[in-house]
């Protein structure tokens, strides 16, 4: 390059350059060098030290040993600038040389790198700040190599196990999995790597066993950070979370937090309050935004905001319901419909509790949340239509192995019949259900050894087998022998492992036979060719001339005297095949050659149609002209023969199929018209076929169905494919429902009509519902028995109140004798337990309709049973009977209702006593165990046999005496205790080994989190 084109090449460099001479003249500069450097062109000309007094020795060095031929380069260097700031920047210095080639100066390129540097400062200093936020967290970071199989742990995440920290030391993934729970080790590991292989990350819990023994909780967050070209993970980094002190708090607050679910859905979703006897109601702001308000839209209609967006369709029934539930549950959960502002509609999950009452019981105030679950909702239709297209699918796949126009068989490892279709049974002459568990042997018994030989090899691991033909007799052909070629195939499990093995036959004994009438007829050929029976022409292109022997004029039927033309030929061409022969001819003629084909002719002498074949070749003159055609004919009408007899006996045979089928097939046209019902179609809805045809469908339809129909139909014209219900009237006027799959049928894109198959269902339609009347009815017994125990409860109290004021006026009366005081004393107990029975039946009428409401405070249980104790203990005593009580040293804290408790405790104390013999104990322990308190009372009664452990709890059940009659009582009092314990968020359960073994109570009661 000359030194004036490497001057303009300098100038014009995008990049920061400069030329200099051999004295460090400035020579040429590029515009990026005088910016960065904020000079400008009055540079050329003087020296670098001239521009720069203060240059270091370090760049002298470096220019003159530049000027001495050597290349130099920084890929940074760092410049301290006169006013105190610093420049990194790459740079590479290199000889220019003149013409002569000698040394001329130098070349120095430039980079400012500062900003780069900065970037990779600022990148250093967050690392090392991220390294030690790192090194002061609880969390173990891990790198995982997925090609070396290796994992390398921080020193954190052995310190959170209790081990010894081994920085940078790889392991095998065998030892994380050596540490992990026996139990997590089924899941973990597989959920992780499907997780990293399909969406990149995860996040999972599972236990690591600590040094001590003892099982950590771990939460592991993960992300892959390499891949390969073809996607595979092979680099993932993540951390350890010790979230064992977090999963324990988790389990014993959840029964807590389920307690106060509405409070915590409140916080996320839409607020209302609700005050039902004005109807007002207040709204959060998420309220109104949820359904595209702004709050200051709506205040002036917030009063009945809710009610008035509700759908029109559900708006009486939902305002009811949820006035209904607030009184009689207390709460509800409903999902509904409002409307938003640009008019659409979205589903909302309701959550409402009753938060105050009236003093007649009644609902006053409600409290609640509103969560949009539109998305759910839409998520749950197309989950139940992809349901429906993957039932849809399974079933197309069913019919096509079904009524596969070729057999299909699976059998296991014995060669037993596990699967078969129909077409294969139909070969065989046995029903599919023969077949299923049999041996072949047992149903080929003539082909049994070549067909199990073909079986046993691809249940040994040779290859597939295909197209082996093989013959033999079947019950279907007794006496007579059948062709087929069967293709054998393994069926392998989820591991690889043949399991069994399949099967595809086809019948191709038509095939054989026409092969042989093939075979026949060509040998005829043969031996007519010889004899010289084939038809021979060979035509004269330039002149016209044309020779045929006598062989052709057979064929053609024209006699010998009668000249032979080209027109002669045509005028014997069948009309609907003159067409295609003067096209294969032109392709002939236009260079391509062959002339072969089948083609029908009309005989001259007798008008007979005959199909002939031909075969011919035209020939070309060295200007490419064609001169000359010449070919043989020969007659082939056996052969089509042949081929329309077996064609009409394959629709025969299809026919046959289609008649004999168990379900309706019916085919309709265009407009709906019947076109085609197979027999049982029409028995279905009793008529005959020659009835049906050319009738619509709605002639058939149940009235109520009509309209359903024509939206079916239409859904046939856009070609949608579907299985439904539907509801016909049969010649009878009987209702009949059927199960209907349905197809349209296309030409091209023409909708040419719909194909259905039917199925009778109406006995199971019946049996549904008549179920469903038996239920109703049981509820309603259920519903009228309750009523009747509540509405007995309240008739007795009344009168059980005046019997006890009469008591109590005759106790004050100190001139009764003596005898008649022992017998108010007796009169008194029965008033005391006819109460207890009268009491416990109200409950019960109360928890059935949910009516009982809880005074809920914290208690302590321990204080709770001391204070029951001594009542019981003056009742035991009086009946012979040792009642103690081990209760714990602290305190037993839970959040209930103490009349209901103890209701329970002393209800569970009465029945041990009760089923208690004299001289015999109970005792009743109170304890702490995890998150419950629990209290078990142990009696040495008569027990209970194990079949009737949970009936007792039912209501009015009765375990007998050892005299074998029913203790007294009613038997509401243990199902009274469950359904209270229930309310509690608490479980009780009995414990016996049988009859005379005595017996346990457990009940368990959540700890309250609460402080008294």
């Amino acid at each position: 390059m000359h030194t004036s084109e490497l001057c303009q090449f300098i100038e014009q460099a995008p990049v920061a350059a400069a030329m200099f001479d051999r004295e460090m003249r400035y020579v040429a500069v590029s515009e990026r060098w005088l910016a960065d450097r904020n000079l400008d062109k009055s540079i050329i000309g003087r020296t670098v030290y001239e521009v720069y007094p203060d240059v270091d020795a370090k760049f002298r060095d470096l220019y003159n040993r530049a000027l001495a031929g050597e290349t130099i380069s920084r890929s940074e260097d760092r410049f301290e600038i006169p006013h105190g700031s610093v420049e990194w920047v790459r740079w590479e210095m290199r000889p220019w040389r003149e013409s002569r080639g000698e040394i001329g100066g130098l070349v120095i390129f430039a980079e400012d790198i500062t900003e780069r540097k900065r970037i990779e400062e600022a990148l250093r200093r967050s690392e090392e700040r991220y390294r030690e936020a790192i090194e002061a967290s609880n969390e173990g970071i891990w790198e995982w190599d997925l090609l070396a199989n290796t994992v390398v742990f921080s020193a954190t995440f052995y310190r959170m196990l209790g081990y010894e920290p081994l920085n940078n030391i790889s392991h095998s993934t065998e030892f994380g999995l050596s540490l992990m729970h026996p139990d997590d080790r089924l899941w973990a590991p597989k959920a992780a790597l499907d997780c990293l292989w399909s969406i990149g990350h995860y996040q999972l819990e599972f236990r690591l066993r600590a040094n001590d023994g003892a099982y950590r909780w771990i939460l592991s967050r993960a992300k892959v950070v390499a891949r390969s070209e073809a996607g595979a993970p092979i680099r993932a980094v993540g951390t350890h979370t010790d979230v064992t002190d977090e999963r324990r708090a988790k389990e014993a607050l959840q029964r807590s937090e389920e307690r106060f679910r509405f409070a915590i859905d409140a916080t996320n979703d839409g607020l209302w309050d609700w005050w039902l006897i004005t109807g007002r109601a207040d709204y959060s702001p998420a309220y109104f935004r949820m359904l595209g308000y702004e709050q200051s839209e709506c205040e002036a209609k917030a009063a009945s905001f809710w009610i008035d967006h509700l759908h029109p369709n559900e708006r009486e029934r939902i305002v009811t319901l949820s006035r209904r539930l607030l009184n009689s549950h207390g709460h509800y959960e409903l999902e509904f419909r409002l409307r938003a502002k640009d008019g659409s509609y979205k589903w909302i999950l309701s959550r409402g509790k009753a938060v105050e009452w009236s003093k007649t019981g009644e609902a006053v105030r409600a409290v609640g949340t509103h969560t949009d679950i539109t998305d759910r909702k839409n998520a749950e239709q197309r989950l139940l239509q992809r349901e429906s297209e993957l039932r849809q699918k399974h079933e197309e796949l069913e019919a096509l192995y079904q009524n596969a126009p070729i057999g299909l068989a699976a059998f296991d490892r014995q060669l037993r019949y596990l699967r078969i279709n129909q077409r294969l049974a139909q070969i065989g002459g046995l029903p599919p259900d023969a077949h299923i568990g049999r041996t072949i042997p047992e149903i080929l018994p003539s082909m049994a050894p070549i067909i199990e030989e073909a079986g046993r090899a691809v249940l040994a691991g040779q290859s597939p087998i295909k197209n082996r033909e093989l013959s033999g007799e079947t019950f279907a052909h007794p006496g007579g022998r059948r062709y087929f070629t069967d293709s054998w195939y393994p069926i392998f499990d989820d591991q690889g492992t043949i399991q069994g093995c399949g099967v595809v036959v086809d019948d191709i004994t038509q095939r054989k036979e026409t092969e042989l009438i093939l075979r026949q007829t060509s040998e005829r050929l043969e031996l007519a060719q010889s004899a010289a029976l084939i038809g021979i022409w060979d035509w004269d292109l330039l002149t016209g001339e044309a020779f045929v022997n006598d062989q052709w004029r057979s064929i053609y039927g024209i006699s010998e005297s009668k000249a032979v033309s080209y027109e002669e030929f045509l005028a014997r061409l069948h009309p609907a095949d003159r067409e295609s022969f003067l096209n294969m001819e032109k392709r002939a003629f236009a260079g391509g050659g062959a002339i072969e084909g089948e083609m029908r002719i009309v005989r001259e002498e007798d008008g007979e149609t005959r199909w002939v074949a031909h075969k011919g070749r035209v020939f070309f003159a060295s200007n490419g002209q064609p001169n000359r055609a010449m070919g043989a004919v020969w007659d082939i009408t056996p052969l089509k023969q042949a081929q329309a007899v077996a064609l009409q006996r394959s629709e025969d045979r299809y026919w046959r199929m289609i008649n004999a089928a168990q379900e309706g097939i019916w085919l309709l046209d265009g407009e709906a018209k019947t076109t085609f019902v197979n027999p049982k179609m029409a028995q279905l809805l009793g008529y005959t076929t020659e009835e049906m045809l050319g009738r619509h469908l709605l002639d058939f339809a149940d009235e109520e169905w009509r309209r359903i129909a024509q939206e079916k139909l239409i859904d046939r014209t856009g070609g949608i494919v579907e299985t439904h219900d539907f509801k016909f009237r049969r010649k009878d006027g009987a209702e009949i429902w059927t199960l209907m799959s349905c197809a349209p049928v296309f030409d091209g894109d023409t909708y040419q009509g719909a194909l259905a198959m039917v199925l009778d269902f109406t006995e199971r339609r019946r049996f549904e519902e008549e179920r469903a009347r038996h239920i109703e009815e049981l509820n309603r017994i259920d519903r009228q028995k309750d009523e009747f125990i509540a509405t007995l409860g309240h008739e007795l109290r009344t009168p059980l109140a005046s019997i006890k004021l009469a008591a109590d006026l005759m106790a004050g009366d100190l001139a009764l004798p003596e005898r008649h005081r022992a017998r108010l004393t007796r009169m008194e107990r029965q008033i005391q337990h006819l109460n207890v029975i009268v009491e416990d039946v109200l409950d019960a009428s109360r928890l059935a309709s949910g009516k009982i409401r809880l005074n809920q405070e914290v208690i302590d249980i321990k204080k709770l049973l001391a204070q029951i104790e001594d009542f019981h203990q003056s009742r035991c005593k009086q009946k012979g009977i040792r009642l103690s009580m081990d209760l714990a040293d602290q305190a037993l804290l839970v959040y209930g209702d103490s009349v209901r408790l103890t209701q329970i405790f002393s209800n569970l104390l009465d029945n041990a006593e009760k089923f208690t013999h004299q001289g015999g104990t109970v005792h009743l322990v109170a304890s702490q165990q995890m998150d419950d308190v629990v209290v078990v009372i142990r009696d040495t009664g008569i027990g209970i046999p194990s079949e009737r452990i949970e009936w007792i709890f039912q209501p009015f059940s009765q375990i007998q005496d050892d005299s074998g009659r029913a203790t007294k009582g009613i038997g509401i009092g243990l199902s009274l205790a469950r359904k209270l314990v229930e309310l509690h968020g608490g479980h009780i359960e009995a414990h016996s080994e049988g009859l005379g073994k005595g017996s346990d109570f457990v009940v368990r009661l959540p700890i309250s989190s609460r402080t008294a």
